[in-house]
């Protein structure tokens, strides 16, 4: 949940902040590439960000074992997204063994979503649903999980009960600007429950509560290399 989006250009290590009320884009971090960092969510391991580095969940080794068991023994397989819910337990966008995955609050880890298989299913009972590349995941303030599927370009909801459904999906090609296209590469929820999520043709798109798509930022051009401005400080 936010009040501000943050965005990373990939490639470049620059974050970028989007005020939610106005649109306006700052630049909130420029960092230097370093080969292999990863950020909080490790291909292996997740960290805590308390200041304090611990591993929560993942052994190191890369794989799939673990469930109904605890989190630090569990292995995991390129983590690409995390999200707490309002009782602060994570979720784990698992990507390469497409699953998410959850830790409870006493350590244990569990799927609750996905089978394994990597094949965009239909809805129904989430853990017997197969997702396609999970790459991001996001928790809304009634307990509604949110994941993003890099490969079935589609954007899933599971809610509390354990059933999931499509929110939305859209075409491989990106031929119309002015439509989400291409693959899915992250997601955020603000406070009223808009989802925001970023596609592949050089945008962020927002959800709204009453089911419109519009943009949020982009153009759908890129913008560059890491000197330039790419607009910041304005709309």
């Amino acid at each position: 949940m936010m009040s501000e989006l943050f965005s990373r250009r990939r490639g470049f290590d620059r974050k970028r902040r989007i005020l939610a009320a106005t649109g306006l884009i700052l630049l909130a971090l420029v960092a230097p590439q370093t080969p292999g960092r990863r950020g909080l969510a490790e291909p292996s391991r997740v960290h805590a960000a308390d200041g304090d580095i611990i591993t929560i969940a993942g052994t190191g080794k890369v794989g799939y074992a673990g469930d109904g068991g605890y989190a630090i023994s569990a292995v995991m397989n390129r983590q690409a997204g995390l999200a707490f819910d309002n009782a602060g337990n994570p979720f784990v966008a698992d990507q390469a063994n497409n699953r998410v995955r959850k830790i409870a609050p006493e350590g244990v880890i569990t799927t609750v979503a996905g089978t394994g298989q990597d094949w965009s299913g239909s809805a129904g009972i989430a853990t017997a649903t197969a997702l396609s590349t999970p790459i991001d995941v996001g928790v809304d303030g009634g307990g509604n999980l949110y994941v993003a599927e890099t490969n079935g370009r589609q954007v899933r909801r599971v809610d509390p009960s354990g059933r999931i459904t499509t929110v939305l999906g859209f075409a491989t090609e990106c031929r119309d600007l002015s439509q989400p296209c291409g693959f899915l590469r992250s997601l955020a929820l603000d406070l009223a429950g808009n989802l925001y999520f970023i596609a592949g043709n050089h945008r962020i798109w927002k959800l709204t509560q009453a089911g419109v798509i519009m943009g949020f930022a982009g153009t759908g051009t890129p913008c560059g290399d890491s000197h330039d401005p790419c607009g910041d400080g304005g709309p």
